[in-house]
This record gives C-alpha cells, structure tokens and sequence, in this order.
C-alpha cells in the first residue's frame, strides 16, 4: 500500500539524509518527491507519478532526467552534488523534572524537521546520551534507587516554552509536526542567539541584608516570564523567584515565600542607566502586556 504510513517513512529518510528525490513504489506505482515548496522537507504531494500499468508517453518523458545516461561523471562536481544543510539538524534543548521535591535537569536532542518516533527521542543526563525513558530510569534512581516514577517519561521529561514560559511536557514537542514545527522552530531561535556578554547586574534586599545577581542579558533580548531561568545567583541560573528565595534563606533557613507572597519580579531591581533609579524587573518582562521597551534598550545599551 501507498498510504500516509509509507509517506512518513519515507519523509523521515529524506529529512535525515542529504538527498535530493525520494521514491515511494509499490513496483507498479512510482511516486516521486522532492523538497520544491521548502528546502530539505520533503513535499506531501509527489512532483511525478508513474503508473507501469497505464503508461502514457509525457509521463514517460518526464522520467529522463533520472536515465543513467543523464547523470554526470562521478567525479564531477554540480549540482547533482549533495546540498549541504546550512544548519545542525539536531540541537540540544533544557528540559527538567521533579521527582520526591528534587528537580532533575537534562537536555532534550530536538529535531529541527522531523515528527519522532518514541525509540529516537534522546536525552542528555548526567553527561551522558540515552533514550528518554532510560534517562527517566536514571533520574528516579538518583533520587531514590528503589523507586519508579507513576507517570510516563514523556510527561515526566519537561520544559518551559521559549515564548509563553508555560511548563509542558516533552510530548508538546514531539508532537510538534502537526503544527507545522512552528514550536520547534520558537526552541531553535532561542537557542541560536548570539552568545551575549556582560549580564545585567540587578539588586535585592531582605531586612537590611543587601543582594546581588545578574540578568542574563539573552533573557533581555528574547523576552522573558516568571518561570524564565533568567537569573545567575551565586553561579547558579534559575527563575528570579527561585533566586530570590535562596537568597533570603541564605540568611533566614525559616523563611517560607508562600507567608510572604514573594514574587521575584518584584524583589529583584535593576538600575535605570538614564538617572539610576531602580526599576523591578517586572518593568522589563514579557510577562506584562506592555513592558518598558524604552528601559529594555537603555540596558541592553549600557556597558
């Protein structure tokens, strides 16, 4: 049968490998494909259709582009030539979990093109490349070795989306063909900026004790919500509410942030390059429907 099962597979041959046409037959049927609406993503609709049992002379025609005797030598260098991809095909995303109150941190091999199956989703953890079940295996028992976690790894497996900074499982991602890959084309660019220099310092305080970390200045320049890891505290880059809670509890162990409502938006400040007031980062968010984009290009200006 030529059906959609046939298609998908063949789309994956193509989109992994360099080549320029894919055949799909049934030894009667010929279906021919290429990548003419977009670059190294194969077309849904064959360019070319050869039925051996209704042959017809311009569809004969059409074949002799593939004759062996229209091919160049092999040694020749044209456009026969395999394209190179002008980008990785693969690239690392920051997913987590959490497992008895312990957060658990991986990176998640991502696809720029292809709908996965289950066996090829990879997980970085600890260092280490595995299929993301087994990396759901490892982290559970990092945690407690004679445990196993109730729920599956693809929504175990977690991340929080470039844009909106909602929490979603790695199935969102997975899953992501049916959108058209506009999600991981969102993690992509997020990961693609330029290396950025020179973070933000920004300031907090908690009954007199004084505070310092950094905005990382990519967070400033893609945009960033409450649950963005956007602040370098101590070495460590995590939100700026999680931040703000060890901060405090550097100097109060007792301190409980659900009493005091805290929200690190509001507790860490940065200052205003124009006349050094202090502004919350809340001013800068993407969180608020229109951040101070004034301010946004003041700081990201300032040296």
């Amino acid at each position: 049968n030529l059906g959609a099962t046939q298609w998908e597979q063949l789309y994956h041959y193509f989109n992994a490998t360099d080549a320029r046409y894919g055949i799909l037959t049934n030894g009667l049927i010929y279906e021919f494909y290429s990548d003419r609406i977009k670059t190294n993503i194969m077309d849904r609709r064959p360019f070319l259709t050869i039925d051996l049992l209704d042959l017809e002379e311009p569809r004969l025609a059409d074949l002799e582009p593939f004759m062996r005797a229209s091919f160049p030598p092999e040694d020749s260098v044209d456009a026969c030539a395999p394209r190179p991809r002008l980008e990785s095909d693969t690239f690392e995303y920051p997913i987590h979990a959490r497992f008895q109150e312990q957060r658990l941190e991986g990176m998640l091999v991502v696809d720029r093109v292809m709908n996965w199956h289950k066996q090829l989703i990879l997980v970085r953890f600890m260092g280490e490349l595995m299929a993301h079940t087994e990396a759901q295996s490892r982290a559970v028992q990092s945690v407690d070795e004679n445990r196993k976690s109730a729920i599956g790894a693809w929504t175990f497996w977690r991340f929080l989306h470039p844009v909106s900074g909602d929490d979603l499982p790695i199935s969102e991602i997975c899953l992501d063909v049916q959108r058209d890959g506009e999600l991981r084309k969102q993690l992509w660019d997020s990961v693609s900026l330029p290396p950025a220099t020179g973070d933000i310092p920004v300031f907090g305080s908690y009954e007199g004790q004084g505070f310092e970390a950094e905005l990382l200045r990519n967070s400033l320049i893609k945009g960033f919500y409450g649950p963005s890891n956007c602040i370098r505290f101590q070495g460590k880059v995590t939100t700026a509410k999680n931040a703000a809670i060890a901060a405090i509890r550097s100097v109060d162990s007792a301190f409980n942030p659900e009493d005091a409502h805290l929200y690190g938006m509001d507790f860490w400040r940065v200052i205003d390059p124009s006349g050094d007031d202090e502004r919350p980062l809340y001013d800068v968010s993407s969180q608020q429907a229109a951040p101070d984009e004034a301010l946004r290009q003041r700081l990201l200006s300032a040296r």
